[in-house]
Order: structure tokens, then sequence, then C-alpha cells
């Protein structure tokens, strides 16, 4: 261990919120003895590390400088370090199994370092740690009680080592609101085995690549900190940047520096420099806060009014993928304008008039029998010229029944596909899009005069605290204390009303709903229009069907009488080659009526697919239905931000609620003026939680 530093000023002690930093972040870097660390103003030194312990323990020893405390920070699960393994057996072990080695190695490290520093007077003040470091930091504090524990989302400790009910004061706790660890302890009803005070901080974002970061409450990139997530190509809308410092999140008196959790901070006495430290507080503390509040709800509006001005694009995809699902379903009959289907109903056309030809050739066959061997000859002929006029008609009236079919998924295509974006609802043509927008609006609007009354709140803080330094002054001198303190001016207050949002009241499950109300109605809509013209050429390709049937027949017909139907024609064919020319033909006329029987079987599969599967198609569309309406990675960082904006708004909410309670402990008339204005300002922020959660997902 290194010599140590003895600092001059010792009165102030180190905060749970640098104690945090260290668990979270920088017991993460590795360090060496005679490292700094600065934290804000703050400075803390390394004096001892341990670290590649048998038992896979890493934790190190820092003074604070400043205020001379020593503080053991453990280390959580790190599969970087030699004994690294050993940490994923220890977090194993917490759950059911015995007291596993590496707590009671953390109790002997702190035994040794807490012996060294007695010889010199000194002692270990506190103990912190994020996961498995949190347990291994509060299983210490629980065998020590003289020393305090801090930790961000420790896991819990053996059952052994917990007595149940016990309060365990000496153990804080801060656990973010995502945190899955935490989570599913709680889940678990295991939350008693986390020992101490559990306060829950409004760190973190719903992102699932930001699991690490709301778990250890920072964001470490190659073994550097950078304090946001970030995600999306950077320079467009869908570049997405969060601060996600832990510790930001911590919110603490702004006169006595405590941890605003578990009941009010100790009243003080409001003066002038507590004034001029709220003051400051509030420029340092709030304002830059809450500009950082407002340019995530101005990256929200931003994400919204994209997404509206793609609208063109959201809807062609949808279209190319409907018209894609309809061609995959009739086997590609249904492609662009149907024109296989047109093609198909052309070489109907093709085959009714080879098949004219080819039974005008049966028939010059039927009637060419060798005319020297009889005196007599029955002739025969096969006339389909009528049933082919027939078939030509009927696929006339195809050839129209496919244009409706065109005309009517053109329909669907263009216009029903639009309809989708109304979600079911009448408010807006681009439902989502139009709740979002109009919703971020006016909370924009709010923040902008949120800030703006906190702008001037400030300023009243500041020259109530000068007025009290003038009258002071005035005093000392002897003047009268009316002439000395008039804060008629001072104390004047703006009147600023928030706007109500009548939009966004079903909060974000407002996409759920509208493509919930979107793809039922599409289906509504759309299902008859397919069905009646699919059942219009059905029973048009029926009609074909039986015509093509009726021309077999009467060809297998008419050519058996030619060749058996009489005693010269039987003669004729057993001696010569009647026979054979007469079946040749047959074959051959009988070949397009086959083809066309099969175009039109084609066909028919191909639309009763469509039309008996078309509810499931619909439903296989949902996921871009889903899309269409609100991407959805545009969608999720909406919420990240909102979520973001709506987490520093409740802890503003918590250090307003301190500093109406502080200054409703002052009587005096300035004092009472300001708490008024205090509570005013908590009102607003009420009022933008409100409004921001509705745009969350947990909202």
């Amino acid at each position: 261990m290194s010599s140590l530093y003895m600092p001059v000023n010792k009165l102030n002690t180190t905060s749970d919120p640098e104690l945090v930093k260290l668990a979270g972040l920088y017991a993460y870097l590795e360090r060496s003895i005679g490292d700094r660390i600065l934290i804000d103003n703050s400075t803390f030194r390394v004096v001892d590390t341990n670290y590649d312990h048998p038992t896979g323990l890493d934790a190190l020893t820092l003074q604070n400088v400043d205020t001379g405390e020593f503080i053991i920070t453990y280390v959580g699960t790190n599969l970087d370090a030699k004994y690294g393994i050993l940490d994923l057996y220890t977090n194993v072990k917490l759950l059911n199994g015995p007291t596993p080695p590496q707590l009671q190695a953390a109790n002997d490290y702190f035994l040794q370092m807490q012996a060294e520093l007695e010889k010199s007077g000194h002692e270990i003040s506190y103990v912190c740690g994020n996961s498995l470091g949190g347990a291994l930091a509060n299983s210490v504090a629980v065998k020590n009680p003289e020393v305090k524990s801090v930790t961000i989302n420790p896991a819990l400790l053996p059952y052994e080592m917990v007595v149940e009910d016990a309060e365990y004061p000496n153990i804080t706790n801060y656990i973010s609101q995502y945190d899955i660890l935490n989570l599913s302890i709680r889940a678990g009803q295991l939350d008693h085995r986390v020992p101490g005070n559990q306060y829950d901080i409004n760190h973190g974002i719903p992102a699932y690549q930001a699991l690490g970061p709301n778990h250890t409450g920072y964001v470490r990139q190659d073994g550097q900190h950078i304090p946001y997530y970030e995600s999306g190509d950077k320079g467009t809308v869908d570049h997405v940047k969060i601060y996600m410092d832990a510790h930001e999140h911590i919110v603490t008196s702004m006169w006595t520096g405590e941890p605003l959790y578990g009941g009010n901070s100790i009243p003080i006495r409001i003066d002038r420099e507590h004034l001029l430290k709220l003051g400051d507080g509030l420029e340092t503390r709030v304002i830059e806060r809450l500009e950082r509040t407002q340019s995530y709800i101005n990256s929200s509006v931003a994400i919204v009014e994209a997404e509206g001005a793609d609208i063109n694009n959201r809807l062609n995809t949808l279209r190319i993928v409907f018209q894609e699902m309809i061609r995959r379903e009739t086997n590609s009959l249904l492609n662009e304008k149907n024109r296989r289907l047109k093609e198909m109903v052309a070489a109907l056309h093709s085959f009714v008039n080879i098949l004219e030809v080819r039974c005008q050739a049966l028939n010059s066959v039927l009637n060419s029998p060798p005319m020297e061997l009889f005196e007599f000859l029955v002739k025969k002929d096969i006339s389909v010229e009528s049933i082919c006029q027939e078939i030509r008609n009927a696929l006339y009236e195809l050839e129209d029944a496919v244009d409706r079919l065109t005309d009517s998924l053109q329909t669907i295509v263009m216009d029903h596909i639009a309809d989708i974006l109304h979600g079911g609802q009448n408010k807006f043509y681009d439902f989502v899009v139009g709740e979002l927008k109009s919703h971020l609006y006016i909370v924009q609007q709010n923040q902008e005069k949120a800030i703006a009354q906190i702008e001037e709140y400030q300023s009243q803080v500041v020259a109530t605290g000068e007025k009290f330094h003038l009258l002071d002054l005035s005093i000392s001198r002897g003047n009268s204390i009316s002439s000395a303190l008039n804060l008629s001016d001072v104390l004047k207050t703006s009147i600023v009303e928030m706007e109500e949002s009548p939009y966004l009241l079903m909060h974000m499950r407002i996409k759920q709903i509208a493509v919930d109300g979107a793809t039922e109605l599409f289906k509504k809509a759309t299902h008859p229009i397919i069905n009646n013209v699919i059942f219009k050429i059905d029973f048009l390709l029926k009609n074909l069907e039986r015509l093509g049937d009726t021309i077999k027949f009467t060809i297998n017909t008419g050519t058996n009488l030619a060749l058996y139907g009489s005693v010269p024609s039987l003669a004729m064919s057993l001696f010569t080659d009647y026979n054979t020319r007469v079946k040749n033909a047959v074959n051959e006329a009988l070949k397009p009526v086959d083809d066309i029987l099969e175009i039109i079987e084609g066909i028919r599969n191909g639309l009763s697919a469509l039309q008996n599967n078309y509810p499931s198609l619909v439903d296989e569309l949902r996921p871009y239905i889903d899309s269409a309406i609100f991407s959805n990675h545009r969608f999720h960082n909406v919420t990240l931000y909102n979520s973001a904006a709506c987490s520093i708004i409740k802890d503003m909410q918590l250090l307003f609620n301190d500093i109406v309670y502080q200054l409703s402990h002052n009587k005096g008339k300035a004092i009472r003026a300001l708490q008024i204005s205090s509570n005013s300002v908590k009102q607003k922020m009420n009022k933008l939680e409100e409004q921001l959660e509705r745009g969350t997902l947990f909202g």
C-alpha cells in the first residue's frame, strides 16, 4: 500500500453518486497503485489493488484525497480477469448454494486493509460495488456494521447471510429501473436477500442493446468511459444518443448533498448563502438537465416528422409486399397488372382457333373413304363451330371479368392499403404519426414554458439572496428593514399555464391498437371484393370446362359412329388405313381441348387458393402493416427518447419536493413567496411527467 495523503479539510464526505460511479464504472477499468481518478471536483487515489485472487475476487482500495476517507471497491463479474470464470461460479452459488469462497475472500480483504489503516489511525469508511461486486460489498457490510455499503444493482446474498426483516441501515442499494438482474430478483420475490435500503432510480432505457449499461450503470467501450448510449447512423434522424451515467440519477439535496430517498432531508435555515447555493444548483443541476430533456423531446419530434414525410415509402413498401403475397399465393398467376392471367386467356383463344382447324381436318378424313370399293357412302360430319363460338363468347366475358379483377386489385393496392394508415380511427389520415406529432408539439411547448419559468425562478432566488445580503448591510448601518427588503419587483412571477394534451390517451399502445384495427378493417373491406370477382371468374371457367367436355364428347361420339356405326364403314376400317387416319385426326383434334381444360384448371386452382387463403394472407401481412403504420425502429427510438426525458423530469420532481419542503420550514414572507413559486414549478414537472410518460412503452 502506498503512503497516505492527509487532507486539510475533512468536513465533507464521499457522496453516494461518487461511490456509485466508482462501483459501476471505475471498478471495471483496471487501475494501478498511485493512479488518480477525478469525479466531478473530487480526486480519488488508488492505494491498494487485489487482482487475480484464486477465488476470482478483484478489488481495489482508494482514498478520497479531499476528505481523507478510504473506500474499497469490489469489482463485479469480469470474465476477462485471470480467474474470471470463478465469478460465474460465484453468481450461481449466490442463488442456492452455500456461501461462495469469494464472499469470504472479500471480507478477508476488508479486514486486511482495515488492520493496515488502523496503524496510521484510519479506517475503511465505505465499501461499494456493482452486480457481483455489490453482493461482495453488502456481504462485508452485513458482517461489519460500522462500514457503509453503497451499491448499484447488486446481486443477492445467500440465504444464510441475510437475517430476514433485519434493517441493515449501513447498506444502501440503488436499483436502476431497467436493470434485468433486479427485475428478475423481484419477480422471483427474492429481493429480501438484497439487504439494506433499496432505492429505485430513474436510470436506464428500455433497449435490449442497453442491457449492459442498464445493469452496470455506465457505457464502457474498449476500456473507455462513454457517457452515452448510441445507435443508428450519425448525421441522420435515426441516430440516437442518450446519456446513461447512473450517478446523475441519484438525486441529492441542493444544500446538504444527502440523497433524497427514504424521507425528507434535514431542515436547514434559509439565508443568503443557501439561496445563492440554490440558485447555482438551479443553473447547473436543473436548467442544464431540462435542456437535455428538451433535446430529447426535439429528437422525438424530428423522428416523428421524418416518419410522416416518409409516408409514400411506407405505403409503397406495403403495396409491394401485398402484391408479392398475391403473386406467391396464386403461383404467379396474378402478377403485375395480371399480365400472366391475361396471357393465359389469350392462349385459350389460340387453342380454340387450333381446335376449329383440327376439327375441320377431322371432318375431311371422315368424309374421304375409298369410293371404288363401295357403291354408296354414309357421309359423316362432326360440327363444333357453334360450340367454339360459344367458348369464344365465354372467353370475352372472362376477359371482362379479369379486367374487373385487375381493377379490384388495383383499388385494394392503392386505396384500401392507403386506408391502413387510418389505423381504424377517424382523427388523422396518418393516425399514429398524427397523434404522436400533435402530442409531442404540446409537450415541446410545455417544456419550453417550464424552462422559462425555472429560469425566472432562478433569478428570483438569486435576487432574494442578494436582497438578504443588502438587508444585513442595512441593519448593520442602522437602517430600517422595510427600506432594505423591498421584494415586490424581485418576486413578481409570470403566469405560465401548461397546455393540456387530448392526444396519446392510449399511450404508446396506440400503435398496437392501430395495427389491430387496420388489419381487421382491411380484411373485412377487401375479402368480399376478392370473393365476388373470383366467384364470377370461377363461374365462367366452370362453363368453359363444360363446353370443353361437350366438344370432347362430340368428337368421340362422332368418330365412333363413323368407324363402327355401319357395315360399310366397318368393312372399310378392316381393309384400308381409314381407321388409323381417323384416330390420328381425333387425337390431334382432342389435344387443344385438353390444353384448354388444363389452362382452365390452372386458373381455377390459382384463384381458388387466393380466395380460400386470403384471410391468412392478410394475417401474414400484419408485420408489414405494423411497419407501414410506423416503422418499428423509429417507434422504438421515440420511446427511448421519451423514456430518457421522463426520467429526468422524475428526478426534477424529487428535487423540487425537497426544495418546497425546505422552504416551507422558513416563515419569512420572501421565502414563502419562493415556496409558492417552487410549488408552481413542481406542478409543471408533474404535468410534463404525465405527458411524457404517455410516450413511453410503460406509460
